[in-house]
């Protein structure tokens, strides 16, 4: 007992701490390191860059190729067709004289083909009607086109001077001088009398006088 009791004086001046302490509180029963407040756990580092989920970027829309606009077709080119001006006074001159030839023979071959339609004297003077054709003649001497240029509306003189060009083509051949550009281009006037009957201007005789 005086053993004890030295030791303990002896602790109490040294400021050891008493016997059993360390291990067992005397009221609560447990250890002071129980006691004690549990330490801070470390937060959390954040997650790195490369470990984070990487953030998924939008899909671009295909790009749409633009159909390339058609190509315009250039329109063939016409044939060129040698303008009057370039034509020489001497060639001017001789296309007239053919021209006015060949009236002249076209209108006696619708005489020939219409001989009984024919007013074979000379015309009224005061004409019953006064027709006039445009008709287009090809190199073959075939009447291509025609039509009825003037007249007075006499429908029927109209169809009879019609009838009479039809009736005579094929014409005879033009020259090759006025259808080389193609066919050529003729007008020519009917006179009828009161009878029905006609001449062609071309080859007709004077007019009676009054």
């Amino acid at each position: 007992m005086k053993m004890r009791f030295l030791l303990a004086v002896t602790a109490l001046f040294c400021g050891a701490t008493p016997l059993g302490a360390q291990e067992v509180d005397s009221n609560t029963g447990t250890s002071a390191e129980a006691n004690a407040a549990p330490a801070k756990q470390p937060k959390a580092a954040p997650k790195s860059a490369a470990t984070a989920k990487p953030k998924t970027k939008p899909k671009a829309k295909p790009k749409t190729k633009k159909k390339p606009a058609a190509k315009s077709k250039k329109p063939a080119k016409a044939p060129t067709v040698p303008r009057a001006d370039h034509i020489s006074e001497e060639e001017r001159a001789a296309i007239a004289v053919a021209r006015q030839q060949y009236k002249q023979d076209v209108a006696e071959w619708i005489g020939k083909t219409s001989t009984a339609k024919m007013h074979q004297e000379r015309p009224q003077a005061l004409l019953r009607s006064v027709v006039v054709l445009k008709f287009s003649v090809n190199a073959q001497g075939k009447v291509v086109k025609s039509s009825v240029r003037r007249s007075n509306r006499d429908r029927e003189a109209e169809e009879a001077a019609m009838a009479s060009l039809k009736e005579a083509s094929p014409l005879p051949k033009p020259p090759a001088i006025l259808v080389r550009h193609g066919p050529v281009e003729m007008h020519e006037t009917w006179l009828f009398n009161k009878d029905g009957r006609f001449q062609i201007r071309s080859t007709a005789q004077k007019q009676m006088d009054h």
